[in-house]
């Protein structure tokens, strides 16, 4: 019974989740930074996965929506960190692998839309 349970908390913890994030080209991100970009926001999503991460195989966060969701014409020295929260890892074990939340938090710095 030890040996199963160590199974399934491994199998929990290798899960296969990918988070693609890219740009649909609708705006300009930029990695780096860029003259006139002071304005600094951050944004804090989740994707719900299910059995280990392999339902989904992978969800994809377009950066440049979020820039937008964020008030910004264009956004630059973006920094992105994906992660698990302790009650999403909780939630994970307590299921098995069965349902497996990840989270990512996005910063930008950008430049206000014209019309703020």
């Amino acid at each position: 019974m030890l040996r199963f349970l160590a199974c399934i908390l491994l199998c929990c913890v290798m899960g296969c989740t990918t988070i693609h994030f890219r740009s649909s080209g609708q705006t300009k991100t930029l990695v780096g930074t860029k003259e006139g970009h002071f304005h600094r926001a951050q944004i804090v999503g989740e994707r719900k996965f299910f059995l280990w991460g392999l339902i989904p195989n992978s969800h994809i966060v377009w950066t440049d929506h979020e820039v937008i969701q964020m008030g910004f014409q264009s956004g630059s020295n973006i920094s992105i960190r994906e992660y698990q929260s302790w009650q999403n890892f909780a939630l994970t074990i307590l299921s098995f692998g069965m349902y497996v939340p990840k989270n990512y938090e996005m910063t930008v710095y950008g430049l206000k839309a014209k019309n703020d």
